[in-house]
């Protein structure tokens, strides 16, 4: 048995969530372990009694699962929905789409989802809203990035931050700040959490004009108090290393992937 896994095993019977969520995962996946879905289950299922929103989530993903024996469209819907009822932006995201199958025909629901999953900062929510909602035409089509300006005219909160990530990430790796602060603020007046996590980037970053990292922080602590998960990351990196601590667990629960990278056991 290597050190990770003998350190996740002692955290998980400590009832740490984080680590029975990851042991989990090594068990369903057979890294660092013999592969036992059994064993994963009963972590997960004592994860999720313990409230956590990521354990939800990976139970909703096995029993969607079509080619697994425990195959089960009723109970993934209902523990997408609770995991996207605690937070978690992948379970959000999971969620919006069941509700805008053929099946379920509850599309308006299911957007609503999407669109609360892509502006709490999950990436899968915002490509999906970008290239099926906002427009039609394949990101490959000159159209696309007109209809992309059009739905931003109409002061589409997704549409302006889209063309501020755009103008953040700059053509050739060079930003244009200008573009971004303008289209972040926009979304911000839209009301929009994730404009107000992209303001604390641009306030962050150290090449940009705008930078201020008192700003940064405030906009940083206002989109985590509101729950976008990227949010809390960078807040966290900001943090004394005990609330640092905290502020990464919670990210991690709720769906920020890299946020387990600095979470110490």
């Amino acid at each position: 048995m290597n050190k990770m896994i003998s350190k996740l095993q002692t955290a998980a019977n400590e009832n740490d969530t984080f680590a029975l969520n990851a042991l989990a995962t090594c068990y369903l996946d057979g890294d660092g372990v013999t592969r036992d879905f059994s064993e994963a289950m009963r972590l997960l299922k004592k994860a999720e009694n313990l409230d956590s929103a990521a354990a939800k989530l990976a139970l909703g993903q096995i029993y969607y699962d079509n080619d697994n024996v425990v195959y089960d469209k009723g109970k993934a819907k209902q523990y997408f929905l609770e995991g996207a009822q605690k937070g978690n932006v992948n379970a959000m995201f999971a969620y919006g789409i069941i509700l805008c199958s053929d099946a379920e025909m509850n599309a308006t629901e299911g957007i609503r989802w999407i669109r609360k999953a892509a502006d709490l900062g999950s990436s899968q929510a915002q490509q999906f809203l970008v290239e099926e909602i906002l427009t039609e035409v394949s990101p490959n089509d000159d159209q696309f990035y007109v209809d992309i300006l059009m739905a931003a005219d109409d002061n589409d909160p997704e549409a302006l931050t889209c063309l501020g990530r755009t103008a953040l990430d700059g053509e050739d790796g060079l930003p244009d700040y200008q573009k971004a602060y303008e289209f972040f603020t926009r979304a911000w007046y839209s009301e929009s959490i994730d404009a107000a996590y992209n303001l604390g980037r641009l306030f962050l970053l150290k090449d940009s004009p705008y930078r201020d990292v008192q700003k940064a922080k405030e906009f940083f602590l206002y989109a985590a108090d509101n729950g976008h998960v990227w949010a809390k990351e960078a807040l966290a990196l900001l943090s004394p290393d005990k609330e640092a601590q905290v502020l990464f667990r919670k990210a991690a629960d709720l769906g920020a992937t890299s946020a387990s990278e600095f979470i110490r056991l």
